[in-house]
């Protein structure tokens, strides 16, 4: 597969989502579930997208945020999952913190995965078990080793009383809070040291599929909630238990205190 060309489509696509934004009366927006919304133009990146994987690896079914999953196993056939615009709510409002996000799942496990920040003109690409980049050049984590000075970047999905309950993780060593509303803003400012310490629940598939192998590929530990080190297969991670991301140091200082508050991640129960 040509990697170049699947990159080529994900600028192309980024740089549609900019002229669009520009030229169309992009406010049109309805509510897909809970306070999670969905554009005209949500669909038609997807629409584009997947006219181009159609072309480029035809023997892969696609999985996508607004269009749908083509029949089969994740588990065991190929596919390519599309996010075409993770943090709808910061494209629409004109924030440029939204991101583009293409992977690739074989037999169940990550292979490769894209994401794209058209507005900031960065693209990340990782690949498993041979590295991770921006712009070509290697991503490079931050090598904070002190929890109570790390920058501490928390995904709370669609539910704001998330960002009231997830810092009760870190309690006192609570420092310098972010929610920057985009999941692959959030994993890419993580594998390239822009955030120290990525803390999230309530994310879909869709949504942490690239950014997992991503900060994986940059050397980063991962685990959930409880600790436990997450392996990137599509059945583990649609199990887990909300999610943490960092260098080993901060992920050893945030499992010596590790303290779970009485809240679970979408659709698992934390059992006590």
């Amino acid at each position: 597969m040509n990697l170049k060309k699947v990159l080529q489509l994900m600028k192309g696509v980024g740089n549609d989502l900019l002229r669009w934004r520009n030229s169309i009366n992009f406010q049109r927006f309805e509510y897909k579930k809970g306070k999670e919304v969905v554009s005209e133009l949500d669909k038609k990146a997807e629409k584009k997208i997947r006219e181009g994987v159609h072309k480029l690896m035809p023997d892969y079914k696609i999985w996508g945020e607004e269009l749908g999953q083509e029949e089969g196993d994740i588990n065991k056939e190929k596919f390519i999952i599309i996010d075409p615009i993770d943090g709808t709510k910061n494209y629409l409002a004109g924030n440029p913190l939204f991101a583009s996000q293409i992977a690739c799942v074989e037999k169940g496990v990550i292979k490769w995965g894209i994401i794209n920040l058209p507005a900031l003109k960065e693209i990340y690409l990782a690949i498993a078990g041979k590295g991770a980049w921006c712009n070509n050049k290697n991503t490079r984590p931050s090598k904070q080793n002190s929890l109570s000075l790390a920058i501490q970047c928390f995904g709370i999905g669609h539910n704001a009383q998330n960002f009231i309950k997830l810092p009760l993780l870190i309690k006192n060593q609570l420092a310098e809070p972010r929610h920057y509303g985009c999941a692959g803003v959030h994993f890419a400012f993580t594998a390239n040291g822009r955030t120290d310490i990525y803390i999230a629940i309530e994310a879909a598939f869709y949504d942490m599929a690239a950014g997992l192998l991503l900060c994986k590929e940059s050397g980063l530990s991962l685990c959930d909630l409880n600790g436990k080190p997450l392996k990137l297969k599509v059945r583990e991670i649609n199990n887990q238990k909300g999610l943490i991301i960092a260098n080993r140091y901060l992920i050893n200082q945030f499992k010596n205190r590790l303290s779970l508050p009485d809240f679970h991640a979408t659709n698992h129960k934390n059992k006590r």
